[in-house]
């Protein structure tokens, strides 16, 4: 859907709605979504299984308790580490190929 006077070969540079949103400095990713999703869910399994060996050693023995710790502890590494990263750089995200930046870039929709 192309704007009133525009050809739909006049898409803008980016994937994201609306399309008519001016991002100046947009990059596409550099790395492809399973690169960056499966580094993010190998960081979120070793987050899990150090808080599991940990929550054992301190003697929460119920699975079901030790289970709400690391699912607490991996909220708190996206709201903290992800988020944060967010609301830090939010403006400079559109052009940075950092990691975390094409983490937050990434458009969800595929």
């Amino acid at each position: 859907m192309g704007g009133a006077g525009r050809g739909d070969d006049a898409l803008p540079g980016h994937p994201y709605w609306p399309r008519e949103l001016s991002l100046p400095g947009y990059r596409e990713n550099r790395l492809p979504l399973a690169s960056i999703l499966g580094f993010l869910f190998g960081v979120s399994a070793a987050l899990v299984a150090g808080v599991w060996l940990l929550s054992g050693r301190a003697g929460l023995g119920c699975p079901l308790r030790r289970l709400a710790v690391c699912w607490f502890a991996v909220c708190g590494f996206i709201h903290g580490v992800v988020e944060g990263w967010f609301s830090l750089w939010f403006r400079e995200i559109p052009g940075d190929q950092a990691f975390l930046s094409q983490l937050c870039e990434h458009p969800w929709g595929w």
